[in-house]
């Protein structure tokens, strides 16, 4: 008895994919914030997409035998990236960081912790923060920034109630080759990959901010938001369409997405783009007047 006491919990291996493209300007932050992890059983899969700079340089610099590098041939999608390193891996669990971004410190710890004390959960989210200066967040996911929650989170994770960045996750390794992989339907598939991941299957969601997304000129999420917001939409539809959502929480999921596109371009000085937006919001929800204001907004002088 007093054996068994004395021994530490099981400590599970992760394995952190780490997708990058010309990013030697930021990508020793980003290993570097992943070696000040608390929790050290780890491994770094970089998997460098035929970055032209000093990308590779920069890595191998770092002289972590913790970090593996692998570059490929130019394939120019993050989520194809992504499935390059999937079959790398070696852990028990696995987790994503993009190589211009950063972790809290105790990010990895405290998800093992939540996995530890809910067995029947196959990943942990977390809450996060946009910055442009480090350590200074610029703009919270969610208010919300304690506590935690043990549930079915497809329902919010449809609605933006939670972030949908593969940079938040940690997942079973199990519960990741029973879904497969990212689609490569388009070049950041990750809202519809977290759908498939949280659909009939239990998780944990930490308010805390645990995941810091830089904000800068060259982010891949900023270069066609037309596309992303179609794509978000064709997935609500196709979760629609196979019963996995019901009809008023998609209409209610694409309606936020238009509004928040709209005020997006509204931000932006594009008013006819945000009226288009406004007016498809409301097509969703006709009886709603939040729509109709931002219209009467959108045509003010």
């Amino acid at each position: 008895m007093v054996y068994y006491a004395l021994m530490k919990p099981h400590q599970p291996f992760i394995s952190i994919v780490m997708p990058t493209y010309n990013r030697a300007g930021y990508i020793l932050d980003a290993i570097q914030s992943i070696e000040a992890q608390t929790y050290t059983h780890w491994e770094l899969l970089v998997v460098d997409d035929a970055s032209d700079d000093d990308t590779e340089q920069v890595v191998k610099a770092a002289s972590n035998d913790k970090i593996v590098y692998c570059k490929l041939e130019r394939i120019g999608e993050p989520s194809k990236v992504r499935n390059k390193g999937i079959p790398l891996t070696k852990g028990e669990l696995v987790a994503f960081l993009d190589s211009d971004d950063l972790w809290h410190p105790d990010k990895l710890q405290k998800q093992v912790a939540a996995l530890q004390q809910y067995p029947d959960a196959g990943y942990v989210l977390t809450n996060g923060y946009n910055f442009y200066e480090p350590g200074v967040p610029d703009m919270y996911f969610h208010k919300q920034l304690e506590g935690e929650r043990y549930a079915d989170l497809f329902p919010d994770v449809c609605n933006g109630k939670i972030a949908a960045f593969s940079q938040v996750l940690l997942v079973r390794k199990e519960v990741l080759d029973e879904i497969g992989p990212f689609s490569e339907a388009y070049h950041d598939t990750t809202f519809e990959f977290l759908g498939r991941l949280a659909h009939g299957r239990e998780g944990v969601y930490l308010n805390e901010p645990l995941f810091y997304r830089r904000l800068h000129y060259s982010n891949v999420n900023r270069e066609d938001p037309p596309g992303n917001l179609q794509f978000f939409i064709d997935t609500i539809q196709q979760f629609a369409a196979k019963k996995m959502l019901p009809k008023t929480e998609a209409d209610t999921a694409i309606f936020k997405a238009h509004i928040h596109t709209g005020e997006y371009d509204l931000q932006n000085g594009r008013k006819t783009a945000a009226r288009h937006h406004f007016m498809k919001a409301w097509q969703y929800k006709p009886f709603s007047v939040v729509a109709l204001k931002k219209m009467l907004k959108a045509s003010l002088p």
